[in-house]
């Protein structure tokens, strides 16, 4: 197993899965609740309020879920966070790369200044060689 990788044993199917394989709603700060409405709390399993059962494991009555925009508004605020913290880690790896490339150019420009000097050295020593 992978380092920080979470695996979950699923009793009823007798099978081991990764994080990569649970529906989205079990990363969120909500998880799905059992047989309640994910937004109101009451009884899901009433035919009369059309429960919707989602792919990300959360379920509503479909009056509940039109308030939310036909939306899982735990997953799309989950989501929303991540694409946040993967942006922002980008934007950290992009500094950190402007900045090693500047360091890489500033030992050029040492190096260039340091072999102006060695080729003027030479110059000097090939000189004084050829002089005597």
């Amino acid at each position: 197993m992978a380092k920080g990788e979470h695996r979950f044993h699923l009793a009823g199917l007798n099978i081991v899965a990764n994080k990569k394989q649970i529906p989205l709603g079990f990363s969120s700060n909500c998880i799905p609740a059992k047989d309640e409405c994910d937004f109101c709390g009451t009884l899901l399993n009433i035919p009369s309020l059309n429960p919707i059962i989602l792919a990300c494991g959360h379920g509503y009555h479909e009056a509940c879920f039109n308030t939310f925009s036909q939306k899982c508004s735990y997953c799309q605020s989950f989501l929303e966070k991540e694409e946040s913290k993967r942006r922002k880690k980008s934007k950290n790896a992009e500094t950190e790369d402007l900045s090693l490339e500047d360091n890489i150019l500033a030992q050029l420009e040492k190096d260039k200044s340091a072999l102006n000097r060695v080729e003027e050295a030479c110059k000097i020593a090939i000189d004084r060689f050829l002089n005597v």
